[in-house]
């Protein structure tokens, strides 16, 4: 009887893809499987390389009696493919075996039966990772897939445990890599080939990496599986894709050596952060009539001097009159940068006098025209009214800018085309239950768009001073809720409870968390925040918003407590930070 054989090439996953072929081979031609050094030591002999395997598979020539030698990597996933039910019956009813480089017997068998220490839950995920040795100098590129290839799969499916399968972690650059994935407190399995074998086999959702070993446990895996591959090439002989035709594919390319030897969680998080600075409902805003109602020249009122502060609650439409009616008005840093008091004064058609505000960060105010305030204070000060003209055209360009770049519906593009996505439905989850302009001037402007579009747009609890059939007393908000108290329409229409449910169902496209931050008690952080076991559970980094409301800067310029917090929780959502340098 002919025999067909392989010649061992490469380390286990090769070894056992060239065991496959031959198989394939044996059940094409009805060859017997015998390892490669117990072949006959005869003439007749057929080789079957990478480059001529194609054609043996599409055409039948007369080998009844020759020998076969598989001489190559044969890796080609449409090879298998249309015939992996027949191997899969041939494989597991057999005590093949071939030699190790050692002259070691090694069977099949011990590769479909060998066992693992874990209990794989059906929801549980495994992730094969493959790191350093995929180092492929002197190539070019490595063999090593992005983390953004995994953290994209991740982030977009539902499991309750996740394992990552890789070799001992060694060097700094994978530790590193690593690093991506603590979000999801991954247990690493750094064990022996045979239990990542098994662990690989007996899963049902695996994420595979470029490994030939995976990719053959996958195939020769009798457990129902969700396969989630890499579309990619890097060697030309090698395309080891499809096993079963509900599998997954994610277009992706291998990390250079420079990349590679640079990975850092850092700098892939700062893309998700955000700044965010006040701003002002849009019928706020006056017009340029304003210019023709100018009768005095600073206002008296003075930021920090409270004997200044004369209007109260029932005064909101005389405290934006005094500022129509003022050339100039005092603004300053406070507790933080951002004051709501330099947007009433640009809204209300005059310049704010901000001495200090050449010293404030490039990524803090990122919305207010400093260089327009600026210019306009060193041209027109000290005031001559001989400048009227000059003045009123820096007030034009100023409420032009105002209105595109300071407004409530401006500051909600500028969102949505950070999160370059379009919710329909969003959830805003209060945190620290104490006013905060940041959430609730820039709550007025996306509710506001949410209805304009016919969705869905809620707190919990509701913010009801917001609302303009609000009763309460409003000497009791900060600042006598002067510009966001009593903004918006009151159309709610869900229970605390009906929330929680909407939640489970995942009827919010989007969830809000504000304001978030090491301030801001234990609501501020996870795993504290309102209803995040229900969110964490559904939802991915892509569709959970923090909003950093508070005083303090998030420096990430050096260590410190609001750099650390922020690295940690931009790994769960997009941050959107109002102090914040870079």
């Amino acid at each position: 009887m002919p025999y067909v054989t392989f010649k061992l090439q490469g380390r286990t996953g090769n070894i056992m893809i060239g065991y496959l072929f031959a198989k394939l081979m044996s059940l094409k031609y009805g060859h017997e499987y015998i390892p490669y050094q117990e072949i006959p030591n005869q003439d007749s002999i057929f080789i079957i390389t990478d480059s001529t395997a194609r054609d043996v598979l599409t055409y039948t020539p007369d080998l009844s009696q020759m020998n076969i030698i598989c001489h190559g990597y044969f890796q080609q996933s449409d090879y298998y493919f249309p015939f992996r039910d027949k191997l899969l019956e041939i494989v597991y009813n057999t005590n093949d075996y071939w030699f190790s480089y050692t002259g070691r017997k090694e069977y099949m068998k011990d590769f479909l039966e060998c066992p693992h220490s874990l209990s794989i839950g059906e929801n549980d995920l495994v992730v094969s990772l493959r790191l350093d040795d995929f180092i492929q100098l002197p190539c070019p590129k490595s063999d090593i897939l992005p983390p953004q290839y995994y953290l994209d799969i991740l982030e977009n499916i539902h499991f309750d445990k996740l394992y990552i399968v890789c070799d001992v972690i060694r060097h700094s650059w994978e530790q590193k890599y690593i690093e991506h994935f603590s979000k999801w407190k991954p247990v690493l399995l750094q064990e022996s080939v045979m239990h990542d074998c098994g662990v690989m086999r007996d899963c049902h959702t695996l994420v595979h990496s470029n490994s030939t070993l995976c990719w053959i446990m996958s195939f020769l895996s009798k457990t129902k599986k969700l396969r989630i591959m890499p579309d990619r090439e890097f060697y030309p002989t090698q395309s080891l894709g499809k096993i079963e035709e509900r599998d997954t594919f994610i277009k992706t390319s291998t990390l250079s050596h420079h990349d590679v030897y640079h990975i850092d969680l850092f700098s892939f998080l700062k893309n998700s952060i955000h700044p965010l600075s006040y701003c002002i409902p849009d019928e706020c805003i006056v017009g340029d009539d304003v210019l023709n109602d100018k009768t005095r020249c600073i206002s008296d009122l003075i930021p920090g001097n409270r004997s200044t502060y004369t209007f109260g609650p029932e005064h909101e439409v005389e405290y934006n009159k005094m500022y129509q009616s003022c050339l100039f008005a005092h603004t300053q840093k406070k507790g933080g940068w951002d004051c709501l008091r330099h947007y009433e004064i640009m809204a209300n058609g005059c310049i704010p006098i901000f001495n200090d505000i050449a010293n404030c960060p490039e990524s803090t105010l990122t919305t207010m025209p400093k260089q327009l305030i600026q210019e306009a204070n060193r041209e027109l000060l000290p005031w001559n009214y001989n400048n009227k003209p000059l003045y009123d055209s820096y007030v034009k360009k100023m409420l032009e800018h105002v209105r595109e770049k300071c407004s409530a519906s401006g500051t909600v593009r500028y969102f949505l085309e950070k999160i370059g996505s379009s919710p329909k439905n969003v959830l805003l989850i209060m945190g620290n239950i104490g006013v905060n302009y940041t959430r609730e001037t820039f709550w007025i402007g996306m509710k506001r768009h949410i209805q304009s579009i016919g969705g869905v747009a809620v707190e919990y609890p509701k913010i009801d001073f917001l609302y303009d059939n609000y009763s309460g007393n409003r000497k009791t908000l900060y600042g006598n809720g002067f510009t966001y108290s009593c903004r918006l329409q009151d159309d709610y229409s869900f229970t605390n409870d009906e929330i929680v449910e909407k939640i489970k169902n995942k009827f919010f496209d989007m969830i809000i968390y504000g304001k978030v931050g090491p301030d801001e008690l234990h609501e501020g952080s996870h795993p504290n925040m309102p209803l995040w076991e229900h969110v964490f559970k559904r939802y991915s980094r892509n569709q959970i918003v923090y909003l950093y409301g508070g005083d303090e800067c998030i420096d990430l310029t050096y260590n410190n407590r609001y750099k650390e917090h922020i690295m940690i929780h931009s790994q769960f959502a997009h941050c959107f930070v109002r102090e914040y340098k870079k």
